[in-house]
């Protein structure tokens, strides 16, 4: 049985951050509680930053993890009820407050940038200025 079935999308967060081990299990859960509603809250987004820095290059024994990432932030940071599709400099300043602080990126946030460059419409200088961290 699915140890994350009865669990609520923040719940599993927590416990996969508190484990410091995501499987395939509990991407298959938090795809299912986050695509419900579709709407990745706050404390969703800074929990999932906190996953991914905690399991670190990890996550390369759950090769589902990577785009479970990628897609929640962007729809966190594009894909948001109040400005679809546009960066604002809050949204810009959360994002970069959130990757790496050594300023290295990871893999799985080279491919946020670049996912979030597709998929945005406009955005404000700080985040052009992200985007130029990484290759096209």
């Amino acid at each position: 049985m699915n140890q994350f079935q009865s669990l609520s999308a923040d719940e599993i967060v927590r416990l996969v951050y508190s484990t410091g081990k995501v499987d395939r299990e509990a991407v298959q859960a938090l795809e299912k509680h986050l695509q419900a509603d579709w709407v990745v809250t706050i404390d969703e987004a800074e929990l999932l930053f906190q996953i991914d820095r905690q399991i670190g290059r990890q996550d390369e024994n759950c090769p589902t993890w990577r785009p479970l990432f990628v897609e929640a932030i962007s729809r966190f940071v594009v894909f948001d009820m109040n400005t679809p599709g546009e960066i604002s400099t809050e949204e810009s300043e959360w994002l970069r407050k959130h990757l790496s602080p050594d300023g290295e990126l990871t893999p799985n946030e080279v491919q946020l940038l670049k996912h979030i460059r597709k998929h945005s419409v406009s955005c404000c200088e700080s985040m052009q200025r992200l985007f130029s961290l990484v290759q096209a």
